[in-house]
């Protein structure tokens, strides 16, 4: 979607800065979307509405970057526009950009008021969208006292994990890793959490306290962190041993099993799944489903001939994992690629010029992972930077002329 949007003329098309939005925040690239967005609100035919998405959206940015003053300064104003507005939703966000702000700067009675000033006038909401402000409550009250704090967070994660609110659950961690100075769970964070500036910004807040590098081993059943091993197995995700015994995974089994567990809050999408493991090819949602069952399939039966209590399954479009007892993995922290797609086109171009290359070779290039030189080979196909040519295992590119 990047390298589509950005063969789009914004004097053609204005809106389209704001459209990047939806590759921009999901990779907390903040920093980025703040001229997008500045750029967005300098058009002359929108509407009010649109307006204020988008300074919510400024605000959230100014936040993320530590630009308090910034943030404040718009937030207050949308404040105001919004609180005898029936946009219960945008004026919801509003207050949500409000309480993070207090809680950071520890304005505990500033935060106090807003859950309450908001749960007075905004009553009855359903659950997932009432879900923020519980979140909030609980990290307010974990301030002042852990130990029911933590006790109201736990029940909230609870409940959005059901909801499949993953980002909620993400957050709650990262206060009570703050608050708590939790170093195992800021490490579960930062290895768990594949974005360059997510990491970047919770080295920021932490203090550097986080293990930077190396691997993490994470017990499946708790969703913790484990530092003191002192007995059981360990599935290692690089070399793929459990204990002293080798698993004879294929490379797509074994591509597949460590993609699940790249992000330990949020679960793969069966599409971002099948990318990544059938390299080169498109998700085809007639044929592709089979494929991907019959994939987790083998992976399942592999683990459970080695006696690894840990299955794979297929839920509403995403890959989750499931474990009866404790089963300890070991993952190993990946560098993430934060050039971008033009800085990587320009060195694969003047490595490989009219040569062909398949994935792998690309990967070896330009040092980075094999997902994500399968996103850049999507994105230059598209472009029609590259052409495909072959089928299945004999699939290699070749750039334009």
């Amino acid at each position: 979607s990047e390298s589509i949007l950005n063969q789009i003329s914004e004097k053609n098309v204005p809106e389209v800065n704001f459209y990047r939005m939806y590759f921009l925040f999901p990779q907390w690239r903040y920093k980025e979307a703040i001229k997008f967005l500045k750029k967005s609100l300098r058009i002359k035919k929108i509407s009010n509405y649109q307006k204020l998405v988008y300074k919510i959206n400024l605000a959230s940015c100014y936040l993320f970057i530590n630009d308090t003053v910034s943030s404040a300064k718009l937030l207050q104003k949308l404040f105001y526009q919004l609180k005898e507005s029936p946009n219960y939703l945008l004026f919801g966000n509003v207050i949500e950009l409000m309480l993070q702000l207090a809680v950071l700067e520890k304005d505990l009675s500033r935060a106090k008021s807003l859950i309450d000033y908001y749960q007075a006038e905004h009553s009855g909401l359903e659950k997932k969208y009432g879900l923020f402000i519980d979140k909030w409550k609980g990290i307010v009250k974990l301030i002042g006292d852990q130990e029911n704090g933590l006790k109201e967070l736990k029940k909230v994660q609870k409940l959005s994990l059901s909801l499949n609110e993953y980002e909620i659950s993400r957050d709650i961690d990262f206060y009570r890793a703050l608050y708590t100075d939790n170093v195992n769970l800021m490490n579960k964070l930062y290895i768990g959490t594949p974005y360059h500036q997510y990491r970047k910004s919770l080295i920021r807040r932490t203090s550097k306290k986080i293990k930077i590098g190396g691997s993490q081993v994470i017990d499946l059943k708790t969703n913790k962190v484990i530092t003191n091993i002192s007995r059981g197995l360990i599935l290692d995700l690089k070399d793929f041993f459990y204990g002293s015994s080798r698993i004879n995974f294929t490379d797509k089994q074994k591509i597949g099993l460590s993609v699940v567990f790249e992000d330990l809050y949020k679960p793969i999408h069966i599409g971002s799944f099948f990318s990544s493991v059938f390299e080169g090819e498109w998700f085809n949602p007639f044929s592709s489903l089979n494929r991907v069952s019959q994939l987790i399939f083998r992976i399942n039966r592999t683990l459970k001939a080695h006696d690894v209590d840990l299955r794979l399954r297929l839920k509403d479009n995403r890959i989750i994992y499931h474990c009866e007892s404790s089963v300890l993995i070991k993952i190993h922290l990946k560098k993430i690629d934060v050039r971008s797609s033009e800085e990587n086109f320009r060195k694969a171009s003047s490595y490989f010029q009219k040569k062909t290359f398949t994935s792998n070779d690309l990967t070896r290039v330009i040092n980075c992972s094999s997902r994500k030189a399968q996103y850049l080979i999507k994105g230059w196909i598209s472009s029609q930077k590259i052409h495909k040519m072959g089928v299945g295992k004999n699939i290699r590119y070749c750039f334009f002329k």
